[in-house]
């Protein structure tokens, strides 16, 4: 059951509207009762009516983290080798004077090096050359099958026209649905057409780069679609996705994969000492391998070329991409943020730009404070678990197990990091390039990358292929760990001084819901260690589904626009994420007479506040995310806390019969 709408008129949505959407932004600001988000949000909503076609988020376009790296490489007071390697890289990126003299030389030795291969045979030798320190189709990466043993190497999918870990392998799946297709058709439409642009540099025409550039694609689709990420970490039977993790040793992989130079790409990285590569899914790795023949090589040719221009492009004159939704026409290119990007990527100096903004920007006390505040939440979820009656002991003690066990990458990896003492890269004055340079600093990762494995379980790995500068925090849960990445943390989100009510809301709050992901019916899959294995019982399973299908039904009846209802399914995993974290955030706050509720339930709307042009609700819809608008109002509706503080009674906006309120942990987990 939902409650009577408080709005009427044009505004559409039950119960309440949705204000994402610029068509239904109330024109009065409305009560915290009758729609907490809109009532936090609404200036800013006001303000931004006009989208200009594109969706705005009051926390995005923040460029402290760039602004603030920037700042300590002009510090002519700070020195160190590492900062002196930084700083070249930084200045030869800075100078687009030099790279638009240079335009696309340095790239087509690489182009002419693909081209001159003749055969299969001749593409396998060039893959495994240690002159040609490129990953098309696949990378080899840090990883580890049980945090408890030693570093590993995982193979993955490197596609030219999609981001694996982003999900990017959803948009190959065939679907009848139309807003789903239409979302995999925007989601390829930018790198489809950066790929043809790369094609026009390499001397084709605009007709035969796009007909080039398809021929790609399909290949491409024919195993990419094998390798969704994110289906499989969203899919709904428990245990899906782990089971599709394949451990092999070296020799088990090579005879199972026939074409592919699996053991030479490998030797090339260092990784030969490997006592195990995963393979998240071998149905893709399998797939390739027998697309992997003669007839196939021209397109698998036009596929290794384009890697390699995505890979060198932020190396080389932005001016030659202008008009594809990067930088604009060359008098346009913010030259300060081109040099930073070209620094932060992970195969550059990803590891050292963040280290030099949380050390020299942020400061030991924000990052004590993060670190302070994550071990409180995990204390938090470990006693609301221990307090979940519905639990079996079994289930229970593994969960609990998960929670002491969670690493907490607080800005920064845990243990080791890359260290680039040893770095030498080449001033311009004495010969060096950007891209010389990169690719210089490219090797140095790998080697140092080389020399972990066999040694313990490196838990910072997801730092090492996630770039610090995006901001996100996140839950990976084959290391078991939390992620607050650098770029995170932004003044938006942390300033020093700032209450405890507004830190759990605007950090606190997301991380939690990341700590959820630990042990819903994804991160459950995987033990403390990040070993495949159930953490339910079959029973609790049971039990789990059941009390989250009450979540499902309630979001299956909330309208957002008129007649377009939210999918309950699609949003299950990431509402369930929502609840819990709010859930246990308020914990937290619990037990001070002077705790200022509102301060913190503003903040979180804050986090979430955004908005986009009306023709965009139906494809932002079909996320695994609720609408932010949502994020807010479900989960606020659900708690006690929230009623008290705002006097929220029956007939206003916000309220929820009791019975009707839903909480899947804690001693008032919903019946099942």
């Amino acid at each position: 059951p939902v409650s009577s709408p408080w709005f009427r008129g044009r505004l559409h949505g039950k119960p309440w509207p949705n204000s994402n959407d610029a068509g239904n932004i109330p024109d009065t600001q409305p009560e915290p009762t009758d729609d907490l988000y809109a009532h936090y949000n609404y200036d800013f909503l006001k303000e931004n009516a006009d989208t200009q076609g594109r969706a705005l988020y009051l926390l995005s376009g923040m460029d402290d983290m760039a602004n603030g790296v920037i700042s300590v490489i002009g510090d002519a007071t700070k020195k160190g080798h590492e900062l002196d390697q930084l700083r070249i890289l930084y200045g030869q990126a800075h100078d687009l004077d030099a790279l638009r003299e240079a335009g696309y030389d340095e790239v087509m030795p690489f182009i002419r090096a693909v081209d001159a291969c003749d055969t299969i045979d001749d593409l396998n030798d060039l893959l495994c050359s240690d002159e040609f320190p490129f990953d098309p189709f696949f990378r080899a990466c840090l990883s580890f099958s049980d945090k408890r043993g030693k570093t590993e190497v995982a193979f993955e999918p490197n596609f030219v026209f999609a981001d694996y870990e982003l999900g990017g392998a959803t948009y190959y799946q065939d679907t009848d649905d139309t807003f789903q297709a239409m979302t995999n058709n925007a989601a390829l439409l930018g790198p489809t057409l950066e790929t043809q642009a790369s094609l026009g540099l390499m001397g084709l025409g605009a007709e035969e780069a796009e007909e080039v550039a398809g021929a790609m694609l399909d290949f491409e689709k024919e195993y990419g679609r094998l390798a969704d990420y994110d289906k499989k970490f969203l899919g709904q039977e428990f245990g899906a996705y782990a089971a599709s993790l394949s451990v092999y040793t070296i020799d088990e992989l090579e005879a199972k994969i026939k074409n592919i130079p699996v053991r030479g790409i490998l030797e090339r990285h260092g990784f030969q000492d490997s006592e195990h590569v995963s393979v998240d899914s071998v149905e893709w790795l399998e797939t390739l391998d027998g697309l992997w023949v003669p007839d196939s090589l021209e397109t698998m040719k036009w596929c290794v070329k384009a890697r390699v221009a995505a890979d060198l492009k932020p190396y080389v004159d932005p001016g030659l991409y202008a008009g594809l939704g990067g930088p604009g026409p060359e008098e346009h290119v913010d030259a300060d943020l081109f040099a930073f990007e070209a620094c932060a990527t992970t195969d550059a100096m990803n590891l050292l730009v963040g280290r030099t903004y949380v050390d020299e920007v942020l400061g030991d006390t924000c990052k004590e404070r993060l670190r302070a505040m994550s071990v409180e939440l995990v204390d938090a979820y470990i006693d609301l678990v221990g307090e979940t009656s519905w639990l079996s002991d079994e289930s229970r003690d593994a969960i609990l197990e998960k929670l002491e066990n969670m690493t907490l990458n607080v800005l920064e990896p845990e243990g080791t990091t890359i260290d680039y003492s040893s770095l030498e890269l080449t001033p311009t004055e004495q010969g060096g390039t950007l891209v010389s340079n990169y690719l210089a600093t490219k090797r140095y990762n790998d080697a140092w990358r080389a020399s972990m494995i066999g040694r313990p379980a490196w838990a910072g790995s997801v730092f090492d292929r996630i770039s610090t500068s995006t901001f996100n925090c996140f839950y990976d849960p084959m290391s078991n760990s939390v992620n607050i990445l650098p770029a995170y943390v932004t003044g938006a989100v942390y300033r020093d001084g700032m209450s405890d009510e507004d830190l759990l809301g605007r950090i606190g709050f997301p991380l939690a819901h990341e700590i959820s992901h630990g042990f819903d019916f994804s991160g459950s899959q995987f033990s403390a260690y990040g070993t495949p294995g159930p953490v339910f019982s079959a029973d609790d399973v049971t039990d789990f589904v059941e009390r989250r299908q009450r979540l499902i039904d309630y979001y299956d009846g909330i309208e957002i626009n008129d007649g377009t209802h939210v999918n309950g399914v699609n949003v299950s995993v990431e509402a369930a994420a929502d609840l819990t974290g709010m859930q246990v955030t308020l914990r937290c706050l619990a037990g001070s007479p002077d705790t200022a509720y509102e301060t913190y339930f503003g903040s979180v709307a804050q986090v979430f506040a955004s908005v986009y042009p009306s023709g965009m609700t139906a494809m932002l819809a079909t996320d695994s995310h609720p609408l932010d608008y949502l994020r807010i109002n479900v989960n606020a509706q659900m708690f006690e806390d929230f009623y008290r503080v705002y006097g929220c009674e029956e007939g206003d906006g916000m309220y929820l019969a009791p019975d009707a309120r839903v909480s899947l942990w804690g001693p008032d987990a919903t019946e099942a």
